[in-house]
């Protein structure tokens, strides 16, 4: 997963595949079938990696937009250097086989889109506590909240930095409390 975050789909050869992952040819073959089908396996791994935190901060948290904006913080703000140059594996993914390979493209969006139901139903919690206005459609700010994200992804990957994001972080949820989103 790490060589394909790093370096994307198409970057990553086979050979630096069986190099990382310490086998031959014919083992990845058959415990994969090809490098596609390794690297829709990856995305859902790297999903299911972060499912339980993403749950808790948008599910299960006490305060819904505190819990957004840990789970934003958590990718955002605290993540090592690495991590930060690396982005988002889900929206790289978009970004790179958007015209390659929509299939692939289709596969991150998915999860992308689960992503969005969790804030949907966070910002529907939020608004039930009155945390957001009446007036908001959760749905829609979900899109927005996602866009700001997906943004704010792209700008870390550019080499904003830490105190950038992080206002701009609060400046995206600061619009959803008050209306102006």
């Amino acid at each position: 997963m790490h060589l394909f975050w790093t370096r994307g789909y198409e970057s990553s050869s086979v050979q630096q595949l069986l190099d990382v992952m310490h086998i031959n040819r014919g083992s990845m073959y058959s415990a994969f079938g090809d490098k596609r089908s390794l690297f829709v396996e990856a995305l859902d791994r790297y999903v299911a990696d972060g499912l339980q935190f993403t749950r808790e901060c948008l599910v299960e948290s006490h305060d819904p937009l505190q819990g957004l904006r840990n789970l934003m913080a958590s990718a955002l703000i605290e993540p090592s250097d690495e991590e930060m140059r690396r982005g988002c594996l889900l929206i790289n993914t978009v970004i790179e086989q958007a015209h390659i390979d929509e299939e692939l493209a289709a596969a991150a969006n998915r999860h992308i889109q689960q992503f969005q139901c969790g804030l949907q139903y966070c910002l529907e919690r939020a608004q039930k506590m009155g945390m957001i206005p009446e007036s908001a459609d959760p749905a829609q700010k979900a899109q927005f909240v996602r866009m700001g994200y997906m943004g704010l992804r792209v700008m870390q990957r550019e080499g904003a930095s830490r105190d950038v994001i992080e206002k701009l972080l609060d400046d995206l949820l600061d619009a959803l409390r008050f209306g102006t989103a």
